[in-house]
């Protein structure tokens, strides 16, 4: 998925209803259509479709609505709108991404400001010094197998991820409820609530899943597949002939 990572430390994402707004103002279809060409799906949370403690039914709370963004705005105490910087790496379809999303969230007086970095500065503002910037630009591509990896990157007491700790008794109850749960059914819907968790409290806003097609010549390859990190799977490919 690629997210947003919001600094929920300093203003304006440590107030809920601010990085609500920001969640509800946020048109994703513009992204998946230019930046991804249509090979994407809006994210509906940490979780992914790949996963299998990903759930369909899971409520679907990444969905546009100016209305309630002005009222979470209201809440917030600044309808008019607020700004913050997201720190990105230079890269072209990174800055062409939160292009889209300035337009959009202008739309109800947010202003986002590209503060564009090295990766090496980047990664220090996520990872040492995050008070440096309001959110952080992240993808997280390779595939867990072990599904609460895509969490405790971004939430639990000591993330890899310092914008956003998530540190809750709530929290910590589900996930030491987690570790001691071996059957991978009952791993699944814990997982799914930890996410729904995270989610409900706006701690971050991934936004897309990207789909990756594999295109190969059919007539000259056989055994074409991915391996468990989602990348393919060389060693068992066959050429024909």
């Amino acid at each position: 998925f690629v997210e947003l990572g919001l600094n929920t430390q300093i203003p304006p994402f440590d107030n809920i209803h601010n990085r609500r707004a920001l969640r509800y103002a946020i048109d994703v279809n513009p992204i998946i259509a230019l930046v991804y060409d249509g090979y994407a799906q809006p994210a509906r949370g940490f979780i992914p479709p790949s996963s299998y403690s990903y759930s369909e039914d899971a409520p679907d709370l990444i969905t546009r609505d100016l209305d309630a963004a002005r009222a979470e705005l209201e809440a917030a105490g600044n309808p008019d709108g607020f700004s913050f910087e997201v720190s990105v790496v230079a890269q072209p379809y990174r800055i062409q991404t939160l292009e889209i999303m300035q337009a959009s969230l202008a739309e109800v007086g947010i202003e986002l400001i590209i503060q564009s970095n090295e990766r090496a500065r980047h990664l220090e503002i996520l990872r040492q010094t995050p008070n440096e910037a309001n959110a952080g630009f992240i993808q997280i591509l390779r595939f867990q197998p072990t599904p609460e990896n895509y969490l405790i990157t971004q939430a639990g007491c000591n993330p890899a991820n310092l914008l956003s700790p998530y540190c809750t008794e709530e929290w910590e109850a589900l996930w030491n409820q987690l570790a001691a749960t071996p059957d991978p059914a009952d791993r699944a819907v814990i997982i799914q609530q930890l996410d729904q968790m995270v989610m409900r409290d706006a701690i971050s806003l991934p936004y897309v899943y990207p789909e990756i097609p594999l295109v190969y010549r059919g007539d000259l390859l056989d055994n074409v597949g991915l391996n468990g990190y989602g990348f393919l799977d060389w060693v068992d490919v066959i050429v024909k002939g």
